[in-house]
């Protein structure tokens, strides 16, 4: 994917979606092979870390953009009632896989599925060093509130919430009713991500 250029642009989110699930498909067959060599053992934790500097991952409707590279997240719905001009709460449509340009499916809730247990969470990014070098000038503490981490609701080896508070969370809860909920973990209810 090209780097941004300057000037009004849209970004296309499945492009963006695409590169976050193909982070972490590759690093899936790097883990393998590193179990196999004997380099990690089956009680080590693994996080992925990404770093998004070239392209915009601003929140999407309350939302960073890399959470939906790791969760069935679709686009944001609300729904109209035509007879009593009612509506409901905005919510964000399940999206269980994306389509690639080839037209083939790649899916998106790798952290709904078992195989990508090993990986506890993501920490994700978008400062880069001449960034940091910028704005250090100005202020020391500004790179802490650039990252921020999604908690893999399956992870093997889940980590301790507690000892990551210099970085925004989201965590993944499952309702009854077979929705997803994305919480910031230090503040509120971020969305509902709805099965139909």
């Amino acid at each position: 994917m090209p780097r941004w250029k300057t000037g009004l642009v849209t970004p296309d989110i499945s492009k963006i979606t695409l590169r976050y699930t193909n982070a972490l498909t590759n690093k899936r067959k790097q883990y393998d092979k590193s179990r196999k060599a004997g380099i990690i053992g089956p009680e080590d934790g693994f996080i992925l870390a990404i770093n998004s500097r070239y392209f915009d991952n601003e929140p999407y409707n309350k939302l960073p953009i890399y959470l939906q590279g790791f969760l069935p997240i679709g686009d944001l719905a609300v729904e109209f009632n035509k007879s009593n001009k009612s509506h409901s709460k905005p919510y964000f449509k399940r999206e269980d896989k994306i389509r690639k340009s080839n037209d083939s499916l790649v899916s998106k809730n790798n952290f709904l599925n078992e195989k990508y247990s090993f990986c506890s969470a993501i920490l994700h990014s978008s400062v880069s060093y001449f960034h940091v070098k910028i704005n250090n000038d100005e202020n020391e503490d500004t790179i802490d509130h650039d990252f921020s981490m999604l908690h893999n609701p399956l992870a093997s080896f889940p980590l301790n919430c507690n000892k990551l508070n210099w970085c925004l969370q989201y965590s993944v809860s499952k309702c009854l009713d077979g929705s997803l909920n994305v919480k910031n973990i230090t503040t509120e209810l971020l969305s509902t991500i709805h099965s139909r």
